[in-house]
């Protein structure tokens, strides 16, 4: 996405920490009310895995990971970030007795190494067939142009098209090829309707992924209803309903674009602001779609609900104070009928 839009990996990877970090609030606080709603518990802490053993046995396993991130923001290009971590990951073993290799170790885990990328480097290689076709024939913008006819030149319709369009089109495709389809496919749609090139990429992006959850295809609710050993169907429309906020937030950073944090014009105090609302608006999501909060949701406690989470994710702060108002008063209605409450009462 860097190298589409011309700007540092720094620049994208701060515009779209936000987002994520409310994408995986709303799927946290959905797995959570759906295990309250259900009484469901965890494992006893004394069965837990001690997290300082661990790191202190083999955390040190888990650098090349930031070694690839501070090779990004230091201005290294994605290959060359990708190698430093490759290099950071053959020497890190040999300085402990317990993870030290030899030299046919060394050639069995490069041998599983190239056996692992075939796959990835038959997709990609499809990719390239397709970008070319798309590149000769003006594929991209012959879409781009339909989706804007369709919609009569307005942006909300645009939106919703191009979503459908990411996905379809993003079905059963890895990440980056995903990204590089919806970047030459769907987001020039978007850049026609003036839509800032960042929230445009991103957008198309997200909706490209999301596909993996959605049915149809649902690749990656596939895999998960293989290990939980769950119906197909069931657990794609649950992965759907907990990823309910990644539907929502692309479309606030769109019509919104300060809900990206962008350093030539960054607001410290504003955005915090921003932060937090859209916080407490992707949980107020989670209560609206699982239908629960402390207590059962009502239909129509739900119906408000749904409004003030979109309102409080909008960075516009009118938006976010009405939101505040309507999650107060269904929290205060949910009070009110607690047995809690009605056993003060009653008292």
């Amino acid at each position: 996405m860097a190298e589409f839009l011309g700007v540092s990996y720094l620049t994208v990877a701060l515009a779209a920490a936000l987002p994520a970090i409310l994408y995986y609030v709303g799927v946290l606080t959905a797995v959570h009310i759906e295990a309250v709603k259900n009484n469901l518990q965890g494992l006893p802490k004394d069965q837990l895995p001690s997290l300082t053993k661990i790191l202190k046995e083999d955390g040190i396993l888990l650098l090349p990971v930031p070694g690839i991130i501070l090779a990004l923001v230091m201005g290294f290009t994605p290959t060359m970030a990708a190698l430093w971590a490759i290099y950071i990951s053959l020497v890190l073993p040999l300085f402990r007795k317990k993870t030290r290799y030899g030299l046919k170790a060394l050639y069995e885990m490069l041998g599983r190494g190239a056996a692992a990328a075939q796959d990835l480097v038959v997709i990609c290689g499809l990719i390239g067939f397709i970008i070319g076709a798309t590149s000769l024939t003006g594929f991209g913008m012959k879409l781009a142009g339909a989706i804007v006819d369709i919609s009569g030149g307005h942006l909300l319709p645009v939106l919703v098209l191009s979503m459908v369009a990411s996905l379809i089109l993003g079905m059963g495709i890895p990440t980056t090829g995903n990204y590089i389809m919806m970047a030459l496919l769907t987001a020039p749609a978007l850049k026609l309707m003036d839509v800032n090139p960042l929230s445009a990429h991103l957008f198309v992006f997200y909706f490209g992924i999301i596909s993996d959850l959605t049915p149809p295809v649902a690749l990656a609710a596939l895999v998960a209803a293989g290990l939980a050993r769950a119906p197909f169907w069931k657990t794609a429309v649950t992965s759907t309903k907990l990823a309910v906020a990644g539907f929502i937030i692309p479309y606030i950073f769109v019509l919104s674009p300060n809900l990206l944090i962008q350093l030539d014009n960054f607001h410290p105090v504003d955005t915090t602001i921003i932060a937090v609302t859209a916080v407490i608006g992707v949980i107020a999501l989670a209560g609206a779609v699982q239908g629960f909060l402390y207590l059962p949701v009502r239909l129509y406690e739900r119906a408000i609900l749904f409004m003030a989470a979109i309102l409080l994710i909008s960075p516009q702060y009118v938006h976010s104070a009405v939101g505040a108002v309507l999650l107060g008063a269904v929290l205060a209605l949910q009070y009110l009928r607690s047995p809690a409450h009605l056993g003060r009462v009653r008292t």
